[in-house]
């Protein structure tokens, strides 16, 4: 937790640099599926990896944040999803690398995406209390800053309470 906040407040001020490395982003996908699929099931959830048709690029990124902003959206999507369940999805759109995480759960109204999506730290959704109470309300925080650092985009879609969310990550290829 607190490297996380210390990796945040680093990355805001503009003192961390990220340790990029060569990536195949469905190999830690399926390392973060393999690590959460427990969860889900435990939960009577399903958790799905959807690979893009066609060949994946490797990328270049910091493994560890990449991994950890994932495994954030993942987890936050099984916490906050009571049944149907969590799928990840890849594709390539425009020299972009699309990772979607699309679960079943409580939703979002809009005004609550565009609340979250500006990365304040220690705030959850009320909905979000009552499901799932002891959350800190850091990792969409963490998340955001990870695919800032990245030259990413993030938003989400929902069509309002109890239709599920999708987060988007948009990452550029950067063929080596």
């Amino acid at each position: 937790l607190m490297e996380s906040l210390l990796d945040i407040q680093e990355l805001r001020m503009g003192k961390k640099i990220l340790n990029l490395e060569s990536c195949q982003i469905g190999n830690l996908i399926e390392g973060v599926i393999e690590e959460l699929k427990p969860v889900a099931e435990q939960k009577g959830l399903y958790l799905r990896f959807e690979p893009a048709v066609g060949p994946i690029p490797v990328v270049k990124l910091d493994k560890k944040r990449m991994r950890e902003a994932i495994l954030n959206l993942v987890d936050n999507a099984i916490k906050y999803t009571n049944k149907g369940g969590v799928e990840i999805k890849l594709k390539i759109k425009n020299l972009k690398l699309e990772i979607a995480v699309i679960d079943t759960g409580i939703g979002m109204e809009k005004e609550e995406i565009d609340y979250f999506l500006q990365g304040k730290l220690f705030e959850r959704g009320q909905e979000a209390k009552k499901l799932y109470g002891p959350g800190r309300g850091i990792g969409l925080s963490i998340v955001i800053e990870f695919i800032k650092a990245h030259s990413g985009k993030i938003w989400a879609e929902s069509e309002g309470w109890g239709k599920g969310t999708t987060f988007r990550i948009e990452l550029p290829v950067n063929k080596e």
